[in-house]
């Protein structure tokens, strides 16, 4: 029936219309010869009803196939991949005229699933062939979207759309009406567009995406996060390789194995193959092997007081009162080899009488940073000779004025006493057992008869002062010009007590004592200016020396010693010290977080171990993505609250 019936009759007498009722018939005759069921309903409005042709999925795959994989290898140009003879019924489909397309499209985005896998390929196809049609013709497409309100209600229409350019001009037109979409539907459609639009993009199913490889990622990243905001890389500026794997460089990777994973020198290479290391520095790894590193080991050493002088600069910008108090002690290492000059056999600290050893000094602040250190010869009677150098050092080489060295009993000697005291220093230690008799003023004799029990009662009377509950202490005062402070420790005292052989009474007298020596001898008419608690509280503060000596041996594996040459030796030492001070770092910045101390335990990297950094593989396609695994909320949250950035 004509809406128009006078105009439809004008045209029809001008033989402009075709013949009145002959559009169904022609209709049903094209649809037949293609073997298209069609129904036709003229009820209020006139609709035609195309039964989609039956075609197996295979024959679809197939031509599917065909088309994708010409398109992949560039087998054939545009113009030969538009005439490939391929059909599944619908040609309107995927051979778009001007206009007649679009509103079909947007309704099959709307309604299907965008799951466009290959080996899923059923009534998508069509919209895989539109995609490739469009893209044979240059198009970049993307979504995009118009706002509208009614009622004080924002409404969003999406359209799939194409830039152009017109002149200077970057333009858009509307390549696809889509209309609303849910939030699912919109990231589809998007993903869709990019995947078409960048080689980079793949749109695959879950089960096609596999993990090719994962590689530990985190902990590293945070000890390399740390080293470059400590700008340690800065410190190596003395005969260094500037090459890809520079001597900075080297020194990282060595340090940061150091921090996360110890191992030797030889395996290093291997260990860095199976981590992310080479994404953590940002530079390919590839030449990295055993000589490389042996080679520039040589070059750290002689960097050595470079770096000692950054650590030193850091740390004293940072806060100079760190160095009120200057610790100093050196513990021994043993070698698995025999050919190293500066190792000897001698009494061993570390029970091994049948391995060769030297001895490794530091000197760290009162805050426990490390800031110089050395390598000495194996022999225990040398030790009281390593302390002069250090005085040197800190009084030349670092400036430090009005500072109190703090060492162990086993570097005393009247030679060093003197000399710290000569350059205008002060000191803090205490007696060997064996020198307390030979102090004169010290009287031994109220402690004869001295118990577990009656410790309290005795020394209260002879004018001891009580420290702590494990710590009694009497002020000797002046004696020459040192000053002498008597101390007694019951809980040592009841334990040395025990392990006393009855049958060995000499000395007992002296179980649970010690005595501390020390210059503070300025006073004013009635008290010491440095009182007798500051200047064992400066002892005691010494178990900050022994973190390091515990962290370097039992964390960071010093022992034993894989290297032969003195230089490589004083290397090694080099690069377990920044990495103690990372560590103590590191550990500082968590016990203002956690309230526990992390230093000595294999915690500390604990929580940054689960993040790895993985490769997908999609194995439709054959294409790779390598990214880091998502970070828990509990990972980042620590990173903030640790300052650190993950790059």
């Amino acid at each position: 029936m004509a809406r128009n019936p006078i105009l439809f009759d004008a045209f029809h007498r001008l033989g402009i219309t075709e013949k009145i009722g002959s559009g169904i018939n022609r209709m049903r005759q094209a649809m037949a010869a293609r073997n298209i069921e069609v129904e036709f309903d003229t009820g209020y409005f006139f609709i035609v009803t195309l039964a989609r042709p039956e075609s197996t999925r295979k024959e679809v795959t197939d031509q599917a196939k065909k088309l994708l994989r010409a398109l992949k290898t560039r087998e054939k140009s545009g113009k030969e991949l538009k005439s490939l003879d391929i059909s599944i019924g619908m040609p309107t489909l995927f051979v778009p005229p001007r206009g007649g397309l679009h509103q079909d499209l947007g309704t099959f985005l709307r309604k299907k699933s965008l799951n466009l896998g290959v080996n899923r390929l059923d009534i998508k196809i069509p919209v895989i062939y539109y995609v490739v049609h469009k893209l044979l013709r240059d198009h970049i497409m993307h979504l995009s979207y118009k706002t509208s309100k009614y009622k004080g209600k924002v409404y969003k229409f999406y359209f799939i759309a194409e830039s152009y350019r017109e002149g200077k001009k970057v333009k858009k037109r509307v390549i696809c009406p889509i209309g609303k979409l849910t939030d699912v539907q919109r990231d589809r459609i998007s993903l869709i567009c990019k995947a078409f639009s960048d080689p980079d993009q793949v749109i695959t199913v879950m089960n096609n995406i596999v993990v090719q490889e994962s590689k530990p990622y985190l902990d590293l990243a945070v000890a390399n996060a740390l080293w470059d905001m400590w700008k340690f890389s800065k410190a190596f500026n003395n005969h260094i390789t500037n090459s890809e794997l520079s001597t900075p460089l080297i020194a990282k990777i060595l340090t940061i194995n150091k921090c996360v994973s110890p191992c030797s020198n030889y395996s290093i290479p291997q260990w860095a193959k199976k981590t992310a290391l080479s994404e953590v520095v940002g530079c390919s790894l590839k030449n990295l092997n055993d000589d490389k590193i042996y080679y520039e080991l040589d070059k750290i050493e002689h960097s050595r007081k470079s770096l000692e002088n950054h650590l030193f600069q850091i740390t004293c910008r940072k806060d100079n009162s760190s160095y009120d108090f200057v610790n100093y002690n050196f513990f021994s290492s043993y070698f698995a080899g025999m050919k190293c000059k500066l190792s000897s056999y001698e009494k061993s600290k570390d029970s091994k009488p049948h391995n060769k050893q030297v001895l490794l000094g530091i000197l760290v602040n009162n805050k426990g940073y490390p800031f110089k250190w050395d390598v000495y010869p194996g022999d225990i009677a040398a030790d009281v000779k390593t302390l002069v150098g250090n005085v040197d050092a800190c009084k030349e080489r670092f400036r430090l004025k009005n500072i109190t060295l703090v060492f162990d009993r086993g570097i005393v000697s009247d030679d060093n006493l003197e000399y710290i005291a000569e350059n205008g220093l002060k000191y803090i230690s205490v007696l060997d057992k064996d020198q307390i008799p030979d102090i004169e003023g010290i009287d031994l004799s109220v402690f004869t008869g001295i118990s577990f029990d009656n410790f309290k009662e005795r020394l209260s009377k002879q004018g001891f002062t009580c420290y702590d509950e494990s710590f009694y202490f009497k002020d000797l005062g002046l004696t020459g010009k040192q000053r002498y402070i008597l101390g007694f420790n019951p809980v040592l005292f009841r334990d040395e007590r025990k392990c006393r052989n009855e049958n060995i009474a000499d000395n007992e007298i002296l179980d649970g004592i010690c005595v501390f020596i020390s210059n503070h001898i300025e006073s004013s008419d009635t008290h010491f200016l440095f009182s007798g608690e500051k200047i064992i509280k400066a002892y005691r503060d010494k178990a900050k020396i022994e973190d390091a000596f515990k962290h370097i041996k039992s964390f960071l594996k010093i022992r034993s010693f894989y290297v032969n040459l003195d230089e490589h030796v004083r290397a090694v030492y080099s690069i377990c010290v920044p990495a103690y001070f990372l560590n103590k770092d590191l550990a500082e910045r968590r016990k203002k977080i956690d309230g526990v101390d992390y230093l000595n335990s294999k915690n500390l990297y604990e929580p940054f171990r689960s993040c790895h950094y993985v490769t997908l593989k999609d194995k439709s396609s054959g294409g790779k993505k390598s990214k880091t695994v998502e970070l828990t909320l509990e990972q980042e949250s620590l990173l903030r609250q640790l300052q650190i950035k993950k790059k």
